[in-house]
């Protein structure tokens, strides 16, 4: 399956029929008002896909707490759901991320992925807020009104 298709799919079933990546083959999803995921898929990677959500924020002192924290949730993959937390110098911002081959995947499996992609940021965005204050910025609903269900 294409990540085309695969979001084709996934539009129509959450009413966002002009789901599609843009020209930089990326885009992005909001759940719930404040989990903002972006789906991207390089051109040349043959079928990966890569989800990811900004997590918290790196705050300018206390990093050695923060930073342990990050690295025993990515353990063998024990506190992230297989994904992998990280950090973006050049933006201060915590990360949640993992990669999909989309060649070896069906609708449902994507759909299992992303709801998990969504359950994890979502964790990761209240444990690094209470334990760190590292919440970042909330999102813009995408679909204002509308429904975010991946399943009916």
């Amino acid at each position: 399956m294409t990540i085309d298709d695969i979001l084709s799919q996934l539009g129509s079933r959450m009413g966002l029929p002009d789901l599609r990546l843009d020209e930089g083959r990326a885009c992005q999803l909001i759940f719930d008002g404040r989990v903002a995921g972006d789906i991207e898929a390089p051109p040349d990677e043959g079928g990966l896909v890569f989800l990811h959500s900004t997590v918290g924020i790196v705050r300018p002192e206390g990093h050695e707490a923060l930073f342990q924290q990050l690295l025993e949730a990515n353990l063998f993959g024990r506190g992230t759901g297989g994904a992998v937390l990280s950090v973006d110098g050049q933006r201060c911002e915590i990360l949640w991320h993992r990669s999909l081959q989309t060649r070896q995947i069906d609708f449902s499996d994507f759909v299992d992925a992303l709801e998990q992609f969504i359950q994890y940021a979502s964790h990761w965005m209240e444990r690094l807020a209470q334990s760190h204050g590292a919440a970042p910025p909330s999102a813009a609903p995408l679909n204002a009104g509308g429904s975010t269900a991946l399943r009916g």
